[in-house]
């Protein structure tokens, strides 16, 4: 909250310098917390802009001339008085819920207990943020999880997601962030995506693939398939292969680079995470009609 104050302050000024926006592009880049604090300072500090400092004065004396301040600074104090009463306004709201952040390291898995019945198995690779004593919401950073969910018509789970929202409508289901790409396939009961924009609704034994760029796709996939990277099988329906790429490191923790002239090629099969590395290699060379050469302790396909 006190960065989100300074840098709204310090972007403020008029004379501010580009270097100044391009670090707090990177500030904002590096944690979800920091955009959110950011905004809420942002959005306070719109609603306060309009008021005005009354000024009370003993009878017949006049208010003090504002000439000799720097025009330039001026926007400057007034950010200052504003953030001031923000930060009076905002610091327990966002001190608190206090928040639970877990990750895993490529080719590690955890279970993640909220209720008697409502988990989550996170897969390598993969971040997600929880808010504590609220069992009804998650952020998922990054990576991939599969998600066990207690339906409430009255209290929906509600997972976040980039700019994306998915809600519960008595659910497993599994959802895959690749970038800002995103996979939510339902192995049980129903899952509605963006509920308060353009709703789609993700019935069991459908798969909505959305791409960083373009249209969604609805499309069919076995039950039995969903969240298989628990058991070692990853499933994959007209994939990029960086993504292919992406979720075998997630899953095994094997390093792997994709040679750009691969970037159009798609894959639509199943892949075993194998722990005999040269049996993998060949899996990968057979499978995805490509040659895999070693690039230190990595692996780069290539054609």
């Amino acid at each position: 909250m006190e960065q989100a104050i300074a840098w709204h302050i310090r972007l403020s000024r008029p004379d501010a310098p580009v270097d100044d926006w391009e670090e707090f592009t990177l500030w904002l880049e590096k944690d979800a917390l920091h955009r959110r604090a950011y905004d809420r300072v942002s959005d306070m500090d719109a609603g306060l802009s309009g008021l005005q400092p009354t000024i009370h004065t003993e009878s017949g004396a006049q208010p003090t001339s504002s000439r000799n301040t720097p025009a330039r600074w001026k926007p400057v104090l007034a950010a200052i008085a504003a953030l001031f009463i923000c930060a009076l306004l905002l610091w327990p709201q966002l001190s608190g819920p206090e928040l639970q952040v877990v990750e895993t390291q490529a080719g590690e898995r955890r279970t993640i207990t909220l209720s008697a019945d409502t988990r989550i198995e996170l897969n390598g690779g993969s971040r997600i943020i929880l808010e504590q004593g609220n069992e009804r919401l998650a952020r998922l950073e990054q990576g991939e999880a599969v998600f066990h969910v207690r339906h409430d018509a009255q209290n929906p789970f509600i997972v976040e997601t980039g700019r994306y929202i998915l809600k519960d409508a008595g659910t497993v289901f599994n959802v895959a962030r690749h970038g800002e790409g995103l996979h939510v396939a339902v192995a049980e009961g129903k899952v509605i995506f963006q509920p308060d924009t353009k709703a789609i609704g993700i019935d069991a034994g459908k798969q909505l693939h959305v791409p960083a760029s373009g249209t969604a796709k609805l499309v069919n996939v076995a039950v039995g398939d969903i969240g298989a990277w628990r058991e070692g099988r990853l499933n994959f329906y007209e994939a990029p292969l960086d993504i292919v790429a992406a979720d075998i490191m997630r899953a095994s923790g094997k390093k792997i680079s994709v040679s750009p002239s691969l970037s159009e090629r798609n894959f639509t099969g199943v892949l075993i995470v194998e722990k005999d590395e040269a049996q993998f290699k060949r899996q990968l060379e057979l499978l995805l009609n490509v040659r895999v050469t070693a690039n230190g302790e990595a692996w780069l396909l290539e054609p």
